[in-house]
């Protein structure tokens, strides 16, 4: 590292592989690096050992809540597409949760891969092709930055989505289910704090989150003609009109 700095905060999976490649020696913060004892980034959560800590999105059973979310907006639903950049470490891990959640829902899942922002378009003509009733978008820097066209895409088409941030409901997305990644960046704060004064990376305790939001957007799913039951409206955190 050319830069001395005293501590690197990293947002995302590949960030965090990449400032791990970068040093051993740096603490480093990392916010939503997905699971990062299956992608080794640490020991364990409890004991992250090595120069990393942080907070950690990744819990055993939001992949599939994501998909039981969906179906139960849209009880017909029996093939679903799930968008992701295979780059992205914990895409796969996602991936795979969400796989075995539609063996127990009846649901067919298809993997649509997308790598750079030129490849969007690709990506939906593939779900065309899988005749994807519905759509998953895995949130990571990539999908991120082009939410407000993936959310287009898929309502000029017709597919229902759901994601694990907010800002995807914002861009005009249908509903998502997952951590406040503001509060999560409020929070790493607290990490670069206690390093500051003193702190071992190696042995603050990776945090997972407890609370998590139902966002939903009533208007984008009238347009797509779907209606949520009762059971979702009841657990929603916030409801766009």
């Amino acid at each position: 590292m050319q830069l001395k700095v005293a501590i690197i905060v990293t947002g995302g999976a590949a960030a965090a592989q990449a400032a791990r490649g970068a040093t051993s020696a740096v603490p480093i913060v990392m916010v939503d690096p997905g699971d990062p004892v299956r992608t080794k980034l640490i020991a364990s959560l409890g004991q992250p050992g090595g120069n990393m800590t942080g907070l950690s999105s990744a819990t055993p059973d939001l992949a599939a809540k994501h998909l039981q979310l969906l179906k139960e907006a849209v009880p017909g639903l029996t093939r679903v597409g799930f968008l992701s950049n295979p780059n992205a470490p914990a895409g796969a891990l996602a991936l795979e949760e969400t796989e075995k959640a539609a063996v127990m829902l009846g649901v067919k899942v298809q993997p649509i891969e997308m790598r750079k922002a030129e490849e969007l378009d690709d990506a939906f003509a593939a779900l065309a092709r899988a005749q994807a009733r519905g759509l998953i978008v895995f949130a990571d820097p990539l999908t991120f930055t082009l939410r407000q066209r993936i959310v287009q895409a898929a309502a000029h088409r017709g597919l229902p989505t759901v994601s694990g941030s907010r800002e995807f409901v914002d861009a005009g997305g249908m509903m998502s289910y997952g951590p406040s990644f503001p509060e999560m960046f409020r929070q790493a704060a607290m990490y670069v704090d206690k390093l500051l004064h003193g702190a071992k990376a190696a042995e603050l305790p990776v945090e997972q989150p407890t609370r998590f939001e139902l966002v939903i957007d009533m208007k984008a799913a009238k347009s797509l003609g779907v209606t949520f039951p009762q059971s979702i409206l009841m657990r929603a955190d916030a409801v766009i009109e």
